[in-house]
């Protein structure tokens, strides 16, 4: 999984579509990422709520959240099957900064910063 990255999605089903029509694209999206060699790391279903304006006349959707790592060649794919989805109201898939890889940043910085010091330290002692 050298070159898959984290990601976040967001659904906003129509509130009048049947539950088991839901189910089975969240089925058919987690499917494809676990085939894709990807690992779905959250699904939570946040229910109904009232949306912030009016789309296609519904006040309501709606929502699921996924967050997941995937190849970044397969985000297309995952993309294009919501995009054909009538039930589907709005979908957006961000990018998540990697916290491991910043941690590991933020640590070597840490590590260099407190190198400087000691070196400045052992300079005052002479």
């Amino acid at each position: 999984m050298a070159n898959s990255k984290l990601y976040e999605l967001v659904i906003l089903f129509n509130p009048n579509a049947e539950e088991e029509k839901i189910d089975a694209l969240m089925k058919r999206i987690h499917d494809l990422i676990s085939k894709s060699s990807g690992e779905l790391l959250k699904s939570d279903n946040w229910g109904k709520k009232r949306l912030a304006y009016t789309i296609d006349d519904l006040r309501e959707a709606i929502y699921i959240y996924d967050e997941f790592r995937l190849p970044t060649s397969v985000v297309a794919e995952v993309d294009r099957i919501l995009k054909i989805s009538e039930i589907v109201i709005r979908h957006m898939i961000v990018k998540k900064p990697d916290v491991l890889q910043k941690a590991a940043l933020s640590a070597e910085k840490e590590d260099n910063q407190s190198k400087e010091g000691e070196t400045d330290s052992n300079e005052q002692v002479q």
